[in-house]
């Protein structure tokens, strides 16, 4: 409206130049400080307005900024609700988005509030030239305490960020060791089944003192690796505060498995020793009988001269017999044992 009646007033001054020339210099000086005037209101204006807007933008982006550090600060401040790798994996993955937005609205808030500190800060003149900025002194103050605010506000978002992503990592650990130990248990499980399940025969026994050595560092060390994920899962649990029982149980588990892995790679060792002196002894006592058969055939003639010495290698035969017949014995027995 005021741009249209100074366009109006200065159609009506062109017009009484041409009327009116000896006042035409006079007229074009009303002219030109209508013109000045309209210049300098429209700019004030025009400022007031940015400044408005700017003002509107700035409020408004700190009110979304409130939401989110309302939001964050409230599932920050509950408990973590995660019993597996996946719901943990989940948590860190939407506080680390929500923290990610809340950063962004902040540089944003931040970046907009200097910019709009800087704009109040700007000076403007009237038509004559002269200063007549308005004093936005205390606005500007306002928006620094407002920015502080949102620094305090931010920080207190970042520490409890922190803590609860201390936590999540500590359960992700937790749950990885956890899926670790009952992965060892089956690993010597698996150890077990395969003692049990072969040397069952003679000749299988014989090639175990080549595997044995490796197949118990693989046990051992296996069991080893276990023990350290108990403790680690129990020292995890006093720190999250949370019940032990299930890392009791572990262990419990683990130590009965190896027990029991132990018991029957002792049974198959003292099968071992014991069918090993078995065939030892047979062999030995085929080869005396031998022996002897041949100093039967050859010393025929010589029958009473030998007849004493004859005499104790056949109780020394008897007595290997004997002990074969005892080891025999012992071996039926345990099979008979594993049958029932």
């Amino acid at each position: 409206d005021v741009k249209g009646q100074s366009c109006e007033l200065v159609a009506v001054g062109r017009q009484l130049q041409r009327q009116f020339p000896r006042h035409a210099v006079a007229l074009q000086q009303s002219i030109d400080r209508v013109q000045q005037l309209v210049h300098s209101f429209c700019t004030r204006v025009i400022r007031q307005k940015e400044v408005t807007l700017h003002s509107v933008n700035f409020y408004h982006m700190l009110t979304e900024f409130s939401r989110k550090t309302n939001l964050l600060l409230e599932s920050l401040c509950t408990n973590v609700k995660a019993n597996d790798i996946a719901t943990a994996e989940k948590e860190r993955t939407e506080m680390e988005v929500k923290v990610d937005e809340l950063e962004k609205t902040y540089h944003c808030v931040i970046t907009n509030g200097m910019s709009f500190i800087d704009e109040l800060c700007i000076g403007q003149s009237n038509s004559m030239g002269r200063l007549i900025t308005r004093d936005y002194s205390a606005s500007i103050v306002q928006i620094r305490e407002i920015l502080e605010e949102l620094c305090g506000r931010r920080q207190r978002c970042q520490n409890l960020a922190d803590v609860r992503r201390l936590k999540i990592n500590q359960l992700l650990q937790l749950y990885t060791c956890e899926e670790d130990g009952r992965q060892v248990v089956l690993w010597i499980e698996e150890l077990y089944q395969t003692l049990v399940n072969s040397y069952n025969d003679f000749e299988q026994l014989h090639l175990m003192p080549e595997n044995r050595l490796k197949l118990e560092e693989t046990a051992r060390s296996t069991y080893g690796y276990g023990k350290q994920l108990c403790q680690v899962i129990l020292v995890l649990r006093r720190s999250l505060r949370m019940e032990v029982r299930p890392g009791l149980k572990l262990n419990q588990r683990l130590e009965s498995t190896w027990a029991k892995f132990c018991c029957a790679f002792n049974e198959k060792r003292m099968k071992l020793d014991i069918i090993s002196a078995f065939h030892s002894t047979v062999r030995k006592v085929n080869e005396r009988l031998d022996e002897l058969s041949l100093r039967l055939d050859g010393e025929v003639s010589e029958r009473h001269s030998q007849e004493a010495s004859l005499t104790n290698e056949k109780r020394s035969i008897a007595n290997d017999i004997q002990q074969l017949k005892q080891v025999a014995d012992i071996l039926i027995q345990e099979q008979n044992s594993k049958m029932l």
